[in-house]
């Protein structure tokens, strides 16, 4: 006897296209039927591949990942230098992921998902970055009341 009654074959193709979870549908559909038995029908049906094209068009509402249809492309091979880095200094802007070396800063210049991103590369003044981006990367905290009254006490 099989799980898969014509039924329950509409109703989960009814539930897919109103943008449910195959988790969703197996609960949805009782006994018997799990998340990869729905996922199996629907690849079976050719339901899965239309779904996962519409998927891939665009974020789902709700989602906090920023769609990249529409991103303009890489307009020139140089990187992007931001300007409160230090443009005297020889390498801002060269190093890779792969080729930034120990003692060299890391501050990301341009966007992670272009071919001109790069890091910065000068000399690491604190942490892993140069002097100018260790400025903007580690804040002070704001001092507070309690802070002020334990460092008159002391």
């Amino acid at each position: 006897m099989t799980i898969w009654t014509n039924d329950r074959i509409e109703r989960l193709a009814a539930l897919w296209r109103d943008g449910q979870t195959a988790a969703v549908i197996a609960r949805t559909l009782g006994e018997g039927v799990s998340r990869n038995a729905v996922l199996g029908k629907l690849h079976r049906l050719g339901l899965w591949t239309a779904r996962s094209q519409a998927i891939r068009r665009g974020p789902r509402p709700g989602s906090n990942r920023r769609s990249t249809a529409g991103a303009p492309g890489p307009t020139s091979a140089r990187p992007v230098v931001p300007q409160d880095a230090p443009l005297s200094s020889p390498g801002v802007g060269t190093r890779t992921i792969l080729t930034v070396r120990l003692g060299e800063c890391r501050w990301p210049i341009g966007e992670p998902r272009r071919p001109d991103f790069r890091l910065c590369g000068c000399a690491v003044s604190r942490g892993a970055f140069c002097a100018p981006h260790a400025d903007r990367a580690y804040r002070r905290a704001p001092q507070t009341i309690d802070s002020l009254v334990k460092g008159v006490s002391a």
